[in-house]
């Protein structure tokens, strides 16, 4: 099963590894991102405030795709079933698709609306 979804790559980095052992070697590229295309701040069901960065690794011929980190991305997923029975989404394919950019939004002691659970 594929699944599509926008992402914004954090940070894309094309690596080779060669096994001590028997000399294989191992190429791909290590992606960290987050899912979906807003940087709002968010707080989840446990009390954990923010996005936790995903990480995944990609095939090295994907690596002349990545123009921009960050950057907005439409990235392609397989969805299998993990050790655990879980299922698990693997980052497999990515298309830019716009430049982004982080503003700072100066607040100050008293936001423009009222925080949730106390916080921003």
């Amino acid at each position: 099963m594929n699944v599509k979804e926008k992402i914004v790559v954090l940070f894309a980095n094309p690596y080779s590894v060669r096994d001590e052992g028997d000399g294989h070697v191992s190429e791909g590229i290590s992606c960290s991102y987050i899912m979906g295309d807003s940087l709002e701040s968010v707080m989840s069901p446990n009390g954990a405030l923010g996005q936790r960065p995903a990480k995944g690794s990609l095939k090295r011929d994907l690596w002349e795709k990545f123009c921009s980190a960050p950057g907005l991305y439409e990235g392609s997923f397989d969805m299998n079933i993990g050790s655990d029975g879980k299922p698990m989404l693997k980052l497999v394919d990515v298309d830019f698709l716009s430049l982004v950019s982080l503003s700072v939004k100066k607040v100050g002691k008293t936001p423009e609306k009222e925080p949730e659970n106390g916080r921003f």
